[in-house]
């Protein structure tokens, strides 16, 4: 519009209001009163480090793995009655066929020093549990212990190079999980011969899975892809176990096959103390030591335990020296590493660790575990019972308990144990590490620091705060120097000053997004999840009505502001669990949920979401719902102005074109109104892929106080960089404004 040099003292002047960055969202305040920069609404959008404004890329969909056959039956459905097409038709429920999602973790394979091909996502589902690399290459099948299903959410957690499935109050799950290829499978006398490809690390009673063989075509052989077979005899590359039938050599798929572990249930019951094992013979070879010992008494060890020499053979070993088990090739041997010569038909008794208190018990039954400092440290709310697999509820949920060091099954009720907040209205609720061995515990109403947990004995605990607890221990998150966790108020965090001492941040980190924050739905807040990558935090809330975590609030670092809230377009697409995993490229934040879907976050450039939206269904692709709305253009004054035009600077994507519909809403006098669209003041057309442009619409004089621009039913990825509006003072008048 025109510029004059200069007005006459009737003219009325022309001002001016705008902004040249976006760097966050706030719904807190009213739209008047927000400062240049913010938005007033941002979702489905990131703001990069230039300021500009755009539609955030797409979450893609990278896998759904638990469906077995070819349809999946969910709830709820109809069976057809007499005289409709389908009569006859029935329903089979079947736990092995339809599988449902329970539990997630990522998971660094530690047999594999290959960066990009050693990383997967483990989930668990109802009746087996699934191993996916992050490199798009194998995926894996994991076995359960006989007849067990999964029918409740569990919590996984890699640890001790193992990764456990805790259950709450039932028996939880663990496995060294690991894979070999196979280049030969024989079956003879009712016994499989498997040769792996490269030297495995089994041991006898391992249970293993065996995947991809094909049924030779011999009358009475069985097929050994299957779960739940306990190796009874192994050397370097070979491995042993029952299968009944005829004898026959067995052929392999297209993909290859390979022998992995299962799932086994931990150690339960009553704790018997460990015995002495006497050793005889002792040999030494090239600093392997392998010791022979009785069946019963090498069944105590476990790869990575530790043992004492107690009554040496005088030439070889001395009176407490250590070792840790390096492998057990037998049910009557097993090895360590040393630094002796070379001995042979030798003798010794050594021992495992003996509890100095009340005695050991095995791993208690929890909700979920942490690893610290060489400790996996564990809820103490069920106690083991003197029957395997049975646990009694102790009244108590403010009470932790720490294991031994490197072992996950020995723990010491008396001497490892600490109550935090004891007889008050609290519970525990997750753990966090950091830096010199300190552990905050969370409690639901109350936040506590563990110091020194390597002598659990002298450890100090100290109470940070009672009058904030966190309300989702999957949201606690540590960013530089705040540990970050939702709240009953918001977003809360704990800082470290100096000396690496901790205080509680006095206001919510989510203040500015208080309109979002009350929009969770309280009674289901404690599924929320989290993840911090790329220097944002993105936490995955239930919304509204929801039950389920159905939106993403994410906040930017870089800007130090929130910058979006995102959702998908279609209802049935939740998040249960959130995580980072993967490397190099394939390095991101990746959810998981019920639907049996593997999703990666910021992952499609296209603008697409890429999702299953049921159970056993083909991924679909829905547009990412962009939509953003700037502050409130006042021109700095209360008068009432006449609103004459805007100007707006936006770039399409490298990817896509972009168009987007613009609407002005207006306060005092209040109206909403489309103005245009991109394509109608672009000369009819999309913005083509990577151009920029500056688009000007008129909007027709309405008086009102203020005005706000808002850009809606976006397609592509469009950039918003800046935006001016212009109007004119035009009341004056000391009368009413209505």
């Amino acid at each position: 519009m025109a510029r004059y040099s200069s007005y006459g003292s009737l003219d009325d002047k022309v001002g001016e209001d705008g902004d040249q960055f976006f760097v966050g969202f706030n719904n807190r305040l009213r739209p008047d009163q927000l400062e240049p920069g913010m938005l007033a609404k941002s979702e489905n959008g990131r703001m990069a480090t230039n300021g500009e404004w755009q539609v955030r890329p797409g979450i893609d969909q990278f896998a759904s793995p638990v469906v077995v056959g070819d349809q999946a039956l969910t709830t709820p459905f109809t069976l057809p009655t007499a005289g409709q097409i389908g009569d006859g038709v029935t329903a089979i429920l079947d736990d092995d066929a339809v599988q449902l999602l329970y539990g997630s973790c990522p998971f660094s394979d530690p047999n594999n020093a290959a960066e990009d091909t050693n990383q997967f996502i483990i989930l668990a589902a109802n009746s087996k549990a699934f191993a996916y690399s992050t490199n798009g290459g194998s995926s894996r099948e994991i076995g359960y212990p006989a007849s067990l299903f999964l029918n409740e959410s569990v919590n996984l957690l890699q640890t001790f190079n193992k990764v456990f499935i805790f259950r709450n109050d039932k028996v939880t799950l663990e496995n060294r999980i690991r894979w070999f290829d196979i280049s030969s499978a024989v079956l003879s006398s009712n016994v499989m011969t498997i040769t792996t490809a490269t030297d495995h690390d089994f041991i006898v009673n391992d249970k293993i899975n065996i995947n991809g063989l094909i049924k030779p075509p011999v009358v009475g052989a069985v097929d050994a892809n299957d779960v739940g077979y306990t190796v009874t005899g192994i050397t370097s590359n070979t491995l042993t176990f029952a299968l009944t039938g005829a004898d026959a050599t067995y052929s392999f798929n297209p993909d290859g096959a390979y022998v992995g572990s299962d799932f086994t249930k931990v150690a339960s019951g009553s704790y018997s103390q460990p015995v002495p094992i006497d050793c005889d013979p002792v040999n030494v070879v090239d600093g392997v030591c392998t010791c022979t010992a009785d069946a019963a008494q090498v069944a105590q060890l476990s790869v990575g335990d530790t043992i004492t020499v107690s009554v040496p053979d005088t030439t070889t070993f001395s009176e407490g020296d250590k070792f840790q088990i390096q492998s057990i090739p037998t049910t009557t041997t097993f090895t360590f590493l040393c630094s002796v010569a070379d001995k042979s038909s030798k003798a010794m008794l050594v021992t495992l660790p003996i509890s100095e208190s009340g005695g050991y018990i095995h791993m208690p039954a929890a909700e979920f575990g942490h690893y610290h400092q060489r400790r996996l440290v564990l809820p103490y709310r069920y106690q083991p019972a003197a029957s395997a697999d049975t646990y009694t509820y102790r009244n108590i949920k403010d009470e932790i308990i720490f294991s031994y060091i490197l072992d996950s099954d020995t723990y010491d009720p008396i001497k490892h144990q600490m109550r935090l907040n004891a007889g008050r209205a609290d519970r525990v609720m997750g753990f966090h590490s950091f830096t010199e061995d300190n552990l905050i515990v969370f409690n639901r109403n109350s936040i506590h620091l563990v110091e020194g947990v390597e002598e659990i004995a002298t450890s100090k605990r100290t109470l940070l705060t009672d009058e904030i607890g966190t309300v989702a221990r999957k949201s606690i998150q540590q960013v530089g120097n705040e540990i970050i966790f939702l709240s009953d108020n918001g977003v809360y965090g704990v800082g470290f000053i100096e000396g690496y001492q901790l205080r509680g941040i006095e206001l919510p980190l989510s203040q500015s997004i208080q309109g979002t924050i009350d929009r969770i739905n309280k009674s289901f807040v404690d599924k929320a999840c989290s993840a911090y990558f790329n220097n944002r935090y993105y936490l995955a809330v239930p919304l509204d009505n929801s039950q389920v975590n159905n939106a993403i609030i994410v906040y930017n670092f870089l800007n130090k502001q929130w910058e979006s809230l995102d959702t998908v377009n279609d209802d049935s697409f939740q998040i249960n669990d959130m995580f980072v995993a993967g490397e190099k490229s394939a390095r991101g934040v990746y959810t998981t949920n019920d639907l049996g879907a593997i999703n990666r976050l910021d992952a499609r450039e296209d603008g697409y979401d890429r999702i299953v939206t049921q159970v056993g269904g083909s991924p679909v692709s829905i547009q990412v719902p962009g939509q953003v709305q700037t502050r409130q253009y006042t021109l700095g004054t209360l008068d009432r102005k006449k609103w004459k035009s805007f100007e707006m600077h936006v770039e399409s994507s490298d990817t896509r074109t972009s168009d987007f519909k613009i609407r002005a809403e207006l306060e005092n006098l209040d109206r909403n109104f489309q103005v245009s669209d991109l394509a109608t003041l672009n000369g009819g057309s999309a913005l083509a892929t990577g151009e920029d442009i500056s688009i000007r619409g008129r909007l027709g004089n309405p008086r009102a106080y203020g005005v706000q621009y808002e850009l809606y039913d976006i397609s592509g990825r469009p950039k918003f960089r800046a935006l001016k509006t212009d109007g004119i003072e035009s009341f004056r008048t000391i009368e009413k404004a209505e």
